[in-house]
């Protein structure tokens, strides 16, 4: 069992030494400060050991967005199995996340992260610090950084930050909002204490976070009509805030006449030139001109220098694949258009991957231009069908970053252009990465028998399958969580308690939903089938169980149940302990528990288009495997 460190002592420490398998991060600092250095190294884990590189991934929070943003440190050989880096802390930075990996698989410490928070002169953590690593135990960051969720390491961060900075009044109304949803206080003290904080003479009315925090605060108060005012009256003070971008695109919205809406169209774009709705008011914009047959101001939009490539990108593809976009144009006229702006897009991205490889940004952010540069191609050798693209393509970028349909035309076209060696490697990479392109065994014997006369298939995919199933295991043990948790009870809707720490040495699946949420009640079906795969299993046990619905009548489960004839019994969270202890962020929420009683793997966002019944099992008998063998 692996020892579990108090939240506590995790920021008594704050540089944190913990091993894991073998797996360590060191910090050299205790109080890292703005500008400060930061060194560290990493033992190296089994799984990287065949990694060209390896990196160490920073997420960094800043006072000044909600968003993190991303670095990455190159780690470099120290000792054997043991390597090195460093980095200087940035400007304005409260608080960073940190993994290790090598691009596409990560050590995220089981779900957990190396963190640390900065400090002052003072040596006391920088305001914002506790409230930003408090959120991000609330999965309310990007999916690429979210730790495993904790209401309570929530809290404790929240009043952590209050303890320091008393008068800060968004943290006050975070904080009070989740004791409240977290049952820990009653709506009527909510209430009451969030008019106590709007009365306060502690707002201050120059402050973006206080403004917005104060307007959703008379919002959840029903006071629609104040919260509205205050925002209009900051955002005429402070034209270019991110609460001004969000009123001017809300008013484009609302626009019904159309010279007027191109003229606030056009008066957004240059107000807030780096807005993330612009690609959304281009696309406004240009749907707006082909409504009205106006293809000039179409062609002068698309090449304004600040026309995003994904736009471009769009066009083309409506271009030439839309029979619906309707262009006083010739085939021929529309191809060469589309080409045009193909370039264009490609042009400015590869500026854009200039730029930022050369101030050394996140490598997400240059896989992005990538990936983007990769669909723009595709999208030019469907329309060229030049093989030359492909394999510019196959040589030039990495597979993993190639999509599947991309992946298969050059597999495709390898074969069909006889170039066998290339077509064999582009196969067993995607069969040992588990990338599916639809590898066929006969075919693959054929190609095989081409270019290894002397040894057997048979040999050679026994070989495939131990390096596919290898790393398969090392993926699933990378991906668990291991995060141990109080076990609740639970109760049926006919009134039986079930105490699942009696479950403790078995399996368990949860799946946390309710009525409310109409993905939640697609997937029942789903899980349906899973029940049923594993109904003759006593080592498995999976129990949907309804959140948040104090008020629910049992009627109404019995006749959801009878209507749908499911055979899988269906359990209520009355007391709300399942969705406390277990964190549920969102729903609906699906979550494996090994059989030591940890949360080893956590689905969020289940919905019946994204099946991914496999994966569950895939994961279920991984967990029945250790200890099965």
């Amino acid at each position: 069992m692996k020892k579990i460190y108090s939240f506590s002592t995790l920021i008594l420490l704050i540089i944190l030494t913990i091993s894991l398998e073998a797996n360590e991060l060191k910090f050299n600092k205790v109080k890292p400060i703005e500008n400060d250095t930061l060194f560290f190294t990493y033992s190296l884990k089994t799984m990287f050991k065949q990694s060209d590189s390896l990196f160490a991934f920073l997420y960094l929070f800043n006072k000044n967005s909600n968003v993190p943003e991303l670095a990455n440190i190159t780690l470099k050989k120290y000792a054997k199995d043991t390597l090195k880096g460093s980095f200087v802390i940035p400007k304005n930075t409260l608080f960073g996340l940190i993994k290790v990996g090598d691009r596409y698989d990560f050590d995220t410490k089981e779900g957990e992260y190396w963190d640390f928070l900065v400090y002052n002169d003072s040596k006391m953590v920088k305001q914002g610090g506790y409230f930003k690593s408090g959120f991000s135990y609330l999965g309310s960051f990007p999916k690429n950084c979210s730790r495993n969720p904790s209401f309570e390491k929530a809290i404790s961060n929240l009043e952590k930050e209050l303890t320091f900075y008393p008068d800060n009044i968004k943290v006050k109304i975070a904080l009070l909002s989740l004791q409240y949803e977290t049952f820990k206080i009653q709506k009527t003290e909510y209430d009451d204490r969030l008019k106590r904080i709007i009365s306060s003479t502690n707002i201050n009315y120059q402050s973006e976070d206080d403004i917005t925090a104060i307007s959703k605060a008379l919002r959840t108060l029903g006071n629609k009509e104040k919260a509205l005012d205050i925002e209009l009256k900051f955002a005429k003070d402070f034209p270019n805030s991110k609460l001004a971008e969000d009123h001017d695109f809300e008013t484009l919205s609302k626009i019904e006449k159309f010279d007027s809406f191109v003229d606030k169209s056009l008066s957004f774009l240059r107000k807030h030139p780096a807005s993330e709705y612009n690609e959304r008011v281009y696309l406004a914009l240009i749907k707006s001109y082909l409504q009205t047959k106006k293809y000039p101001e179409i062609h002068a939009l698309l090449n304004l220098p600040a026309t995003p490539p994904e736009v471009l990108y769009q066009f083309a593809e409506n271009l030439t694949f839309n029979n619906s976009f309707e262009l006083s144009l010739s085939d021929s006229e529309k191809k060469s258009e589309a080409l045009a702006f193909i370039d264009s897009a490609i042009s400015k991205l590869n500026i854009k991957l200039v730029i930022n490889q050369s101030l050394n940004s996140s490598i997400d952010a240059i896989n992005n231009i990538n990936n983007m540069i990769l669909d723009i191609l595709y999208l030019k050798y469907r329309i060229t069908l030049d093989n030359t693209i492909i394999y510019h393509i196959y040589k030039d970028y990495n597979l993993r970053s190639i999509n599947n349909t991309l992946l298969k035309t050059i597999s495709d076209l390898f074969y069909l252009n006889a170039n066998y060696s290339d077509y064999l490697i582009l196969n067993e990479y995607c069969y040992v990465h588990d990338i599916n392109i639809s590898y066929n065994d006969s075919l693959n014997s054929v190609v095989h028998s081409k270019l290894f006369s002397l040894q057997a298939f048979s040999d050679y995919k026994s070989n495939l399958d131990n390096l596919a199933f290898a790393r398969k295991i090392d993926q699933l043990n990378f991906e668990r969580c291991s995060d141990k948790l109080k076990f609740p009870s639970i109760s049926t809707y006919n009134d039986v308690n079930v105490q699942l720490s009696v479950f403790q040495g078995r399996i368990l699946v949860l799946y946390f939903w309710n009525f409310d949420c109409d993905p939640c009640v697609d997937y029942i079906s789903k899980l349906e089938s899973l029940y049923t795969h594993y109904q003759s299993s006593s080592d498995v046990l999976i129990y949907p169980i309804i959140l948040l619905q104090k008020n629910l009548e049992k009627n109404t489960i019995t006749d959801f149940v009878n209507k749908n004839k499911l055979n899988i019994p269906i359990y209520t969270d009355y007391l709300n302990e399942a969705y406390i202890n277990y964190t549920v962020t969102g729903m609906p929420t699906l979550m494996i528990i090994d059989r030591e009683g940890n949360v080893a793997y956590r689905f969020n966002g289940l919905s019946p288009q994204e099946n991914r019944i496999d994966e569950i099992i895939e994961r279920i008998d991984f967990l029945k495997g250790e200890t099965d063998e």
